[in-house]
């Protein structure tokens, strides 16, 4: 069955991937989400992948050691059918058969959800985003 697509779509998220490789040769992948404003799905793929082109950079972290990044590809892109506006749905997950403690599995505490969570440099330092990204 072929995806709807409202002809009035204006915003897609997208999911880049990005390895951040570091002198010793470790590395670690990051996916960004992204917000797009596009009028159909091929523009905003080619956006997405303009924006994940920016990732392609060198730059020294606070241990003053070299962090090459790289942009590897959209892990996903998302339609967003709703108007961007306060309780607009930006995505959605769909699952079937599952049980009251799968529910209430999926339910995370205010203190283990993401925006709670320190992350991110101490506020009295000043480092630029990829720095920040890499600190983590």
């Amino acid at each position: 069955m072929a995806k709807w697509i409202p002809t009035d779509v204006e915003w897609f998220l997208a999911d880049l991937i990005q390895q951040f490789t570091f002198v010793d040769g470790s590395h670690s992948i990051y996916v960004n989400t992204i917000l797009v404003k596009a009028t159909s799905v091929e523009q905003a793929y080619e956006k997405a992948l303009r924006f994940g082109e920016v990732y392609n950079e060198s730059f020294i972290n606070t241990d003053q050691e070299e962090v090459n990044v790289s942009f590897k590809g959209l892990r996903d892109l998302y339609l967003i059918y709703d108007k961007l506006e306060d309780g607009a749905e930006l995505i959605y997950e769909e699952y079937e058969d599952v049980t009251e403690e799968e529910i209430a599995a999926m339910v995370t505490p205010k203190e283990k959800l993401a925006a709670f969570e320190k992350h991110g440099p101490d506020q009295s330092e000043t480092v630029t985003p990829h720095q920040a990204v890499a600190l983590q």
